[in-house]
């Protein structure tokens, strides 16, 4: 045992004459409270023993003082291991990012699941939020929560995934602008398409970049899946390292949608060419219903399409 503890407990006892004396059991429960550790805090517990001999010597002395004295010891050290315990807990620094599209597979760190015969993943988060990634450029969201809702961006051309359609429940409403695509589910999370900046696929409406990558972020989980190769390059459970990834690529045009008294929204909310540079400007693309499940109004006139 420490010679500090010895010494904190001869001095406790021995100088007890009658367990009744108030100061005594005020150093005694203080004391008891911690373990016989290097946190044991016997240097206070030895001074009140010193205090019960100034108490003794004038029992004048009020005991209210003495008790406020003894709490603040308490509080103190109270958050001084308070804070250290979260001191502990906070996250580590972040890592640098890998080199992306090497084909290199890492572990899976939550929520996806991989179906190489079918060749696709799937990302499922509180029976609610469903994506279905498969590598043939089709990305399905689903949101099946008091209505049943999947946007499509699908497209592919060869061998090569372009995801350049975009359907609300099964209606083709409109085709993607720009390079990039993200849409955000109301909890948060966000899917995020990485495109090639090489690979065109050139149409007589529009030119449309292949997609290299899909990101999705939820939380403090985030994941790369490699388009071209198939693999999982990236997972994360971090809160740190999912927003690295997320300012690693900009979202592009950026759809979200939101619960009405008749049904659900599906719109558009912001465009970032650039990451940190968001132009808002909500453009409501579609709109389904409760009562009438299998309705699809389109609001959005696509001039490229003669059928939006």
């Amino acid at each position: 045992m420490d010679i500090e503890i010895r010494q904190g407990l001869a001095f406790l006892f021995a100088t007890a004459n009658r367990l009744t004396d108030p100061i005594m059991w005020i150093a005694y429960i203080y004391a008891s409270r911690f373990p016989l550790n290097g946190d044991f805090p016997w240097r206070i517990a030895i001074e009140i023993c010193s205090m019960r001999k100034v108490y003794l010597m004038d029992n004048r002395r009020n005991l209210f003082s003495v008790l406020v004295v003894l709490s603040l010891c308490l509080f103190s050290t109270s958050c001084k291991k308070e804070e250290k315990e979260k001191d502990n807990d906070d996250p580590a620094p972040a890592t640098p990012l890998p080199s992306f599209n090497t084909c290199e597979s890492v572990a899976n760190l939550g929520g996806l699941t991989f179906y190489p015969d079918e060749g696709y993943y799937r990302f499922i988060k509180d029976s609610i939020v469903f994506v279905t990634i498969s590598l043939d450029g089709t990305i399905t969201m689903t949101y099946d929560n008091e209505i049943s809702m999947t946007y499509q961006l699908w497209g592919y051309e060869g061998d090569s995934a372009y995801s350049n359609h975009e359907n609300l429940n099964g209606k083709h409403i409109k085709d993607r602008f720009g390079k990039t695509r993200s849409v955000i589910y109301p909890d948060g999370t966000k899917i995020t398409l990485v495109v090639e900046d090489t690979s065109i696929l050139h149409t007589a409406w529009a030119d449309f970049h292949q997609v290299k990558g899909v990101v999705i972020r939820s939380g403090n989980v985030c994941h790369y899946i490699n388009m071209l190769c198939g693999s999982l390059e990236y997972s994360a459970n971090h809160p740190s390292h999912a927003a690295q990834i997320d300012a690693l690529f900009p979202d592009g045009e950026t759809s979200s949608f939101e619960l009405t008294p008749t049904g659900l929204i599906f719109f558009n909310s912001y465009n970032e060419e650039v990451h940190g540079q968001k132009v808002y400007e909500r453009v409501d693309l579609g709109e389904i219903f409760f009562d009438s499940p299998t309705q699809v109004n389109d609001y959005f006139d696509d001039p490229r399409l003669g059928h939006t």
